[in-house]
């Protein structure tokens, strides 16, 4: 097995640790992600929950996406970063925020995704796999 996946938030309270490699990564349009990360869209990279440790005191701000779905994004409590995204819509993983990694971690998205929300400014670069919504409607 290749080394660790490590991430933590800016105060370095929450630490993350993947012991596997990622399942999927995306970058995320949706409002919900523009709205916690304060970004134009997230780099989202996501792990098994079995295959991860993580350390430290988390907030969990729990809401309803655009899809219907449950969804959590957890935070450290101590500086407010927004690290994990977690959905009933995929039961037993857990989305790291890109920005957080740590490392020379190469982050190769294989799809955008709520391209519906995107802002104008933001170029996908062509050939670039895109969903209007979620990974199950195609643009």
């Amino acid at each position: 097995m290749s080394d660790p996946i490590k991430a933590r938030c800016k105060c370095g309270a929450v630490q993350f640790t993947a012991n596997s490699q990622p399942l999927i990564q995306f970058v995320c349009h949706c409002k919900d992600c523009q709205t916690a990360t304060g970004q134009p869209f997230a780099g989202l990279v996501f792990f098994k929950r079995k295959h991860i440790e993580i350390s430290g005191d988390l907030g969990q701000h729990l809401f309803i996406t655009e899809s219907g779905k449950a969804t959590s994004r957890d935070y450290c409590v101590k500086c407010g970063t927004v690290l994990f995204d977690q959905s009933e819509g995929f039961p037993g993983i857990i989305g790291v925020m890109q920005e957080w990694i740590l490392g020379d971690f190469d982050f190769l998205p294989q799809s955008h995704v709520w391209v519906k929300s995107k802002l104008d400014e933001i170029i996908i670069p062509e050939g670039a796999q895109q969903f209007q919504e979620n990974i199950l409607q195609p643009k």
